[in-house]
Parts: C-alpha cells; structure tokens; sequence
C-alpha cells in the first residue's frame, strides 16, 4: 500500500482542542528509510501536538501497520465525536515518480490520462506525437517533452487552451499549437513553441507569477503575450515574434520583468503597456515591429534598462496618456519616425540613453509633459536632435504648464537639422554639448514660456549658435553659454514680442568670427 498524510484543514481548527493542529492516520506497510522520511514530515506537521501529546504521536508512526481511525481518536483522548473525519484532507508522502505518455507503448496514450493518475512531483514524460488535448494543470506535476520539441505537439481541437495554475508545475520542451492560460501560482514554462493560438499566445492573469524561460512565441492571432490583472512573473531569453497584433500586452496593474528577450516583426508594438501597469525591460532586443518598438499609454509606468530599440515601423519608445516611466541606458536607433516620442502629460525620465540614426528626431515631447532628458547622446538623426512643441498657451490659465522641460547635459551632435528647438513651448536648456547639427544649435520659435538656455556649449553649428524667432510670450533667458565656430551667427534674435532680448544674453561667450543680430 501507499503511504499517506491526512491533515486537519486550517480553517477547520476550531473543532479541535486549543493544543491540537493536526492528526496524522498512517496507512499501509512502509520500508524503514521511508517511514523515518514520513516520521519527520509528520512531525513538522504535527506542531503543538507533536510536544503536548508525544505519546500519541509516537504510538501512531510507530504502527507499520493500518490504525484504525476509531482507535486514534479513543487514544488521543478529547476529541470525542466533534471530530468531523470526512473533512480530512490527505496529502500524498510517497516518492515522486515518472510517468510516461505515448501514442503507442507507453503507460499512458493520453496527458489527460496520466494527469489524472499523477501525484504532486511526479514528472509526466511525453513522447513524439501528436496530442488532441488542452491539459489542465493544478497540481505541481512536470510535463517534459522526451526529444525534439518540434515532434511533440499538442494541438486541441475547437481552441481550447492549456491551463496551469499551480506553484511549482512545470511544462518543458513541447510545440503548444494553442494558448497557454496562466491562472494562479509560480509554475514555469521552459523551452516550449507556443504559435497559431485563436486567440494571445500566453495569457497571465489574476496574480499569477510564472516563469516563462527559452521559449519560442510566435504567429498567434493577436498578441504574443496577454499579462494582466497583477500578474507578475519573468519572461526571459524568450523569442516573441510575427504575432498579430503586439509581442507583449500588459495591461491593469500587472508589472512582469522581461529580460534578454528577442522581440521583433510583430504587427504593432514589440511591449504594449497600459492602464497601471509597471514592469521591468532589461537587456532586450527589440526590432522590426510594425508601430513602435515600446509603447506606454494611459497611466503605464515602467522601467526600461539596457535595451536595444531599433528598426521598429515608428518611434523606438512612445510614452502617452498620463503615465511616467524611467528609461535608463538603452540603445534607441534607427527607427523609421522619432527615437523617442513623449506626449503629453506623460513625465517620463530619459537617461543615459544612445538615440541615433532615427528618421525623424531623436527626442520630441509634445503636450503638457514635464520629462526629463537628461545626459543622453543625441545624434545623427535625420530631422534634428530633440524637440519640444506645442504645450499650450502662454498668457497664464489652466493651460500653462508648471514646469519646463528638462534639457540636461546631453551631448546634440550631427543631426540633420536643428540640435533643440523649442516650438511653442516650455524648455529649460542646460549644460547640454550642442555641435555639428546641420542647422541651428537651439532654435527657439513661435510662442515660448518659462525655461533658460544656460551653460551650454554651443559649437560648430550649420546655422546660427541660437537662434531666436519669438511671436508670443517671455521667451527663455539665454545666459552664460559658450557659443562659437556657428556658421552664420553666436546669436539671432528674430520676432516681434519679448523674449531673448540683448540683457538676456548676459556671461555668454562669443568668438570673434560669431557676431549677435537682433
């Protein structure tokens, strides 16, 4: 016979005395090396029992044999009749063992089969074929392809997905010709081709935290990956491509960590982030998706580190709505319109960051946002470095923002047109390098408000070092810049209303060669 545990459910404590957590009923004959493993687990099981009624305890795991439930109860003495023995619940003791599915010669011609006789630990080995069937898993059982994951399909009929919603569970090394439903728990996911699901090919929800390693997710109906709802979990090493809609959703609070993914030629967004969501991106590449590359909306805040962004059918990374989020270190390039694109009234902070060779600009923030860009290098992107339009009025109102944009010590060189413009908007330009742009260094046009142009060097620019072309508002004050080698002059003061006035102009440094106009 096997060996079992019955446990006295938590919530049902109250039926027992103060002292007692749990009765232990050992059946069946037992070798000695497993009865001294079960007495073990028993009596961490036990707790409180195990020292107030040892006499008890010991009586029973020293019984090889069957106890009679009747003779316990009289043994321990005070539990009487309010013992409820059908709410017991039994815990399986015996070793894990293996199991094997097959279409021909193995124990079992079926997963479902074998599920069913599977206790928690047991690993379910599945052989080559072809396998009709969407398993539920909510015990901790490992499912492991034996050979080449390609030969080792399971490919339900009418769209049913595969469940797995228990910490622990494992599924490993097979072709998923359908979704995968991750419900509940840790349970991990590894080395499996998940592809032409009806529907996501992953679907993680209701706080489930899997783990999801050396996976291929790909050619599904809509997005690769659906996380949402809390779901944690980590994603990585995993190649998530040629999905119909998005690589990854996330959406809700959910907040995975992805890392060292591939994520390329999906039909939209490669990472997808939306309502409160969060998240980690570390160490990804992701490339030739069809919008952009990441896109965050409504209140979306997550963390991108180390990433390279690039060849995506828009911007590299859109942030929108009114979330924030952190982008620190990532190679952002090449790119079919902005390397960065920020739309007000999202506050993200970009940092550290490579953006080059994008077709449009490097950075552009649009709207009633206060980002900060802060200590990237800008460069060799087609239309200009970064720029700021369009943030509302500027005659006080609702509509002005409370703080400019944050310009800080980045390095704006060789860009197609202008390094910074300012285009009727909010700019605090500082200790940025601004050279070698193919037209102004910082253009500032149009309705301006707050900010400084201050303590930049400004060199070797196409047009003029700044040039300003103001038709409404205060317009920055530009002071205690060294600006020299432009081609057409330090300063240019255009426009007919305020702003960059000579006495703004005060501590800059000029060269010979670079005269002021106004």
């Amino acid at each position: 016979m096997g060996i079992r545990l019955y446990v006295w459910p938590p919530d049902a404590a109250a039926e027992l005395t103060a002292m007692a957590r749990a009765l232990v009923v050992v059946v069946g004959g037992a070798p000695p090396v497993v009865r001294e493993q079960l007495e073990l687990r028993a009596r961490e099981l036990l707790g409180d029992l195990a020292d107030k009624a040892p006499d008890l305890v010991s009586a029973v795991l020293a019984d090889a044999g069957l106890v009679e439930v009747g003779d316990l109860v009289e043994a321990g003495g005070g539990f009487g009749d309010s013992v409820d023995f059908a709410r017991w619940q039994e815990v399986d003791c015996r070793n894990a063992i293996d199991l094997t599915v097959a279409p021909y010669g193995a124990e079992f011609s079926t997963i479902g089969a074998a599920l069913a006789a599977a206790r928690p630990g047991d690993r379910i080995i599945i052989g080559p074929g072809i396998y009709g069937e969407a398993p539920a898993i909510d015990i901790a059982v490992h499912l492991v392809g034996d050979g080449d994951r390609s030969e080792i399909v399971l490919e339900p009929s009418g769209g049913a997905f595969v469940m797995i919603g228990a910490t622990g569970a494992t599924i490993e090394g097979l072709t998923i010709r359908t979704g995968i439903d991750v419900y509940a728990g840790q349970p991990s996911i590894i080395d499996c081709d998940v592809t032409a699901s009806p529907s996501h090919g992953v679907i993680i929800r209701d706080r489930a935290e899997p783990t999801i390693r050396g996976c291929a997710v790909h050619d599904n109906t809509t997005s690769g990956l659906f996380i949402h709802t809390g779901a944690r979990g980590e994603l990585s090493e995993d190649e998530i491509h040629g999905n119909g809609h998005h690589g990854i959703m996330v959406d809700g609070d959910a907040a995975p960590r992805v890392l060292q993914c591939r994520i390329h030629g999906n039909s939209h967004s490669g990472v997808y982030l939306s309502g409160h969501s969060t998240g980690v991106l570390t160490g990804n590449d992701i490339r030739n998706n069809g919008h952009c590359g990441v896109t965050a909306a409504s209140q979306a805040a997550p963390q991108l580190q180390g990433n390279e962004i690039h060849r995506n059918g828009r911007c590299g990374v859109e942030q929108s709505g009114n979330g924030s989020g952190s982008y620190v270190r990532n190679d952002v390039h090449s790119n079919d319109h902005d390397g960065f694109r920020v739309l007000g009234p999202a506050c993200p902070q970009i940092v550290g960051n490579t953006i080059a060779s994008n077709a449009q600009f490097g950075v552009v923030v649009t709207g009633k946002s206060v980002a900060v860009v802060r200590g990237n290098r800008v460069r060799c992107n087609v239309w200009g470095g970064v720029k700021i339009e369009r943030q509302g009025t500027f005659k006080g109102g609702d509509s002005t923002p409370m703080l400019p944009v944050a310009v800080l010590d980045n390095e704006v060189t060789e860009n197609g047109g202008n390094g910074i413009i300012v285009c009727d908007g909010h700019g605090s330009i500082c200790g940025n390098r601004i050279t070698a742009n193919a037209w102004v260094g910082v253009l500032l046009q149009g309705r301006l408000g707050l900010g400084y142009v201050r303590s930049n060097v400004i060199v070797g620019n196409a047009g003029s070092g700044v040039e300003c072309d103001v038709s409404e508002g205060s317009g920055p004050v530009v002071e205690w810049n060294t600006i020299r080698a432009n081609t057409k002059s330090g300063i240019d003061v255009q426009g007919t209303a305020g702003g960059c006035i000579p006495t703004q102009h005060c501590g800059s440094e000029f060269a010979a060669r670079d005269p002021c106009s106004w």
